[in-house]
């Protein structure tokens, strides 16, 4: 039977930095990371301008889960994505950099009860995991900045603004902002109010994965083992020992650390018996530990999309992409050395934030309970989020231009659950993610939605149209209402399934040292553990997870000095 120090599940964003930060330390552990998929490193899925195709053209790389039928939206089971092979989702994430508002860190430290998750403390976190290209073309400056003050340059992280920028993009962004939405030149300040230009995940318009970052060249205590499921862990009375993967037992002299993401954190702990007994009784599954909070309170953001046929000329796209042989140059000239006509294209999209205060006085906000009024109240905290210049949808003809906006709903209080489908590992698990079963959110969703499509009503971006493509109707209630259920999905941000909080909250799973309730030598660490699904893209909380794990564990088991 191997033995390792400490056995790492999955190798997603928080996965490769706890692998990464352990080998690396001064006492050189033994570390085993398992990943279930494979090692993602095919040069083809790296390039930034497709990094909208990636999870649906490379079914080897998405777990392709779906939901369970979602009430509100038709009863429709909705995609529910995430990324599989070394990475995890930041190798079919789109991209996004963005770290939230403040407020949200500092009610995180608030309901665990610990200043280590403030926003203080977590910018200091987040500015060493940057690698922050500082250089912005003095002709995007008045769009984007980079404080050095405020991000790092040095961290394991690359991201950019972008060397070249898409003839759209400024035009789109002064739109907006002429329509009554303020610029943000830096929505990753901790303000994120505003609308501006989000920075990538990528260098020279590659993508950055976990992999890119932490797993490329490990050192030779780390052991790295890929297409290596984890199907069950192995207890001695109430402490973890090991793990099952591929009918294989893998020891832990120290610690078993799940990094499995949202869903299959909490699968694996029912699998293996520690959850609500209830209903690891009903699968015949015995309890290690009754823990009801595992798989509870999964939480996600609504996402929309809306697109409109622009006029020819618009943009370049469709003649770049219709090409072939001129597209596989441009994709050997952006692999060379990150420049050519690719190098523009979605390379940059417009984002921001904004916040709608006339739902303050609604009756679903004031019977919110206080806490989460406060939070939502808070100067830096969002309740919706645009996106702009993003790629065409699927369905769209490649001989044309399009203008395709999106819209994601902030400040999320409808909360679902992952439940066991069966006791085989092979089976995904029942995801019910309860989408905008609370009332909050229907309010705050169809005011999103509403605002999405008011947008192509701003002239100067009306004047770019020439015929509707994916928009309800009309701005009706009853229209916006319709297309509302109809085309509603998921962000993919799923959080909060195995929850941090303290010791007397019944439905807490671990301790703001990632430790799992009732057990010994197991830690859960990835975005199952956020107290709520944060007002951002949520590939920083991650990493940052991934961070504050790792000064845990180093520091209780004098691994540095």
């Amino acid at each position: 039977m191997a033995e390792y120090d400490f056995i790492i599940v999955g190798s997603g964003p928080s996965g490769s930095t706890i692998a990464s930060r352990l080998a690396r330390s001064s006492k050189a552990p033994s570390v085993l990371l398992l990943e279930a998929g494979g090692p993602n490193a095919d040069r083809e899925i790296m390039l930034l301008p497709e990094r909208f195709l990636t999870a649906f053209v490379r079914p080897e790389m998405n777990w392709g889960y779906k939901t369970a039928p979602q009430e509100v939206l038709e009863n429709r089971s909705i995609d529910f994505d995430r990324g599989k092979g070394l990475g995890g989702s930041s190798a079919v994430n789109f991209c996004c950099w963005t770290t939230g508002p403040n407020e949200d860190y500092d009610q995180w430290a608030r309901i665990v009860g610990d200043d280590t998750f403030n926003s203080e403390n977590s910018r200091r976190r987040l500015k060493k995991i940057e690698r922050f290209n500082t250089k912005v073309r003095p002709e995007y400056q008045p769009y984007a900045t980079v404080d050095p003050a405020i991000h790092g340059t040095s961290g394991s992280i690359d991201i950019e603004f972008g060397q070249l920028w898409d003839p759209p993009l400024t035009k789109t962004l002064d739109a907006i902002n002429s329509s009554g939405y303020d610029r943000n030149l830096d929505i990753n300040s901790g303000n994120p109010l505003g609308i501006g230009i989000n920075p990538a995940t990528a260098r020279n318009s590659l993508r950055c994965t976990a992999r890119v970052a932490f797993l490329t060249d490990p050192p030779s205590n780390l052991a790295i083992r890929t297409d290596s499921p984890v199907t069950k862990l192995v207890f001695e009375e109430k402490r973890t020992i090991g793990v099952i993967a591929n009918e294989k037992t893998y020891k832990a002299k120290n610690e078993v650390i799940v990094c499995a993401g949202a869903l299959d954190s909490p699968k694996l702990l029912l699998l293996s018996g520690i959850g609500p007994k209830d209903e690891l009784a009903v699968h015949g599954i015995e309890s290690v530990y009754d823990l009801p909070g595992v798989g509870k309170n999964l939480q996600d953001h609504p996402i929309m999309f809306m697109s409109m046929q622009a006029r020819d000329g618009f943009d370049n796209h469709a003649a770049l992409f219709t090409d072939a042989r001129a597209h596989a140059a441009a994709r050997e000239q952006l692999f060379k050395d990150g420049s050519g006509p690719l190098a523009s294209i979605y390379a940059m999209i417009i984002m921001g934030f904004y916040k709608n205060e006339a739902l303050f006085e609604t009756a679903e906000f004031k019977a919110l309970p206080a806490s989460t009024q406060a939070r939502i109240l808070s100067p830096t905290s969002p309740t919706g989020e645009l996106m702009a210049c993003m790629a065409p949808l699927p369905h769209a003809n490649k001989d044309r231009s399009y203008i395709t906006l999106c819209a994601s709903g902030m400040a999320v209080q409808s909360r679902g659950a992952v439940t066991l489908a069966s006791t085989n590992p092979q089976d995904p698990p029942v995801c019910d993610p309860k989408m905008l079963t609370h009332p909050w959110d229907r309010l705050n969703w169809v005011d999103n939605v509403k605002r999405l499509h008011a947008f192509f009503a701003i002239p100067d971006i009306a004047k770019e149209t020439v015929a509707p493509f994916h928009v309800p109707e009309s701005a009706s209630d009853e229209d916006i209402w319709t297309f509302t259920k109809k085309f509603t999905g998921s962000t993919w941000h799923m959080s909060s399934t195995v929850m941090m909080g303290k010791d007397v909250d019944e439905m807490a799973c671990v301790d703001t040292r990632f430790k799992v309730k009732g057990v010994e030598g197991l830690r859960v660490a990835d975005m199952s553990v956020t107290p709520f699904v944060p007002s951002c893209h949520t590939v920083a909380w991650a990493y940052q997870i991934g961070e504050i794990a790792s000064e845990r564990l180093i520091e209780e088991y004098g691994l540095e000095g």
